[in-house]
């Protein structure tokens, strides 16, 4: 999901949301960036850190029940 695009700096800003039912684990993560160019187009991809989902407080089983 885009949440900012600042124009100026050529930044933009997405949130990544784990859903209910992830499993826990490691994940990887690349971000591909496909540029318009008067030569055609160029895409970049660049490995990031892994996301290490540690614990999913979103899924039913983990809901604590009073």
């Amino acid at each position: 999901m885009l949440i900012s695009e600042e124009d100026a700096a050529k930044k933009i800003s997405v949130q990544i949301n784990v859903p209910p039912d992830a499993i826990i684990g490691r994940y990887k993560l690349t971000v591909e960036v496909t540029s318009e160019l008067e030569s055609g187009k160029q895409t970049q991809r660049k490995a990031k850190p892994d996301v290490i989902v540690l614990f999913n407080p979103f899924s039913p089983g983990n809901l604590l029940h009073y």
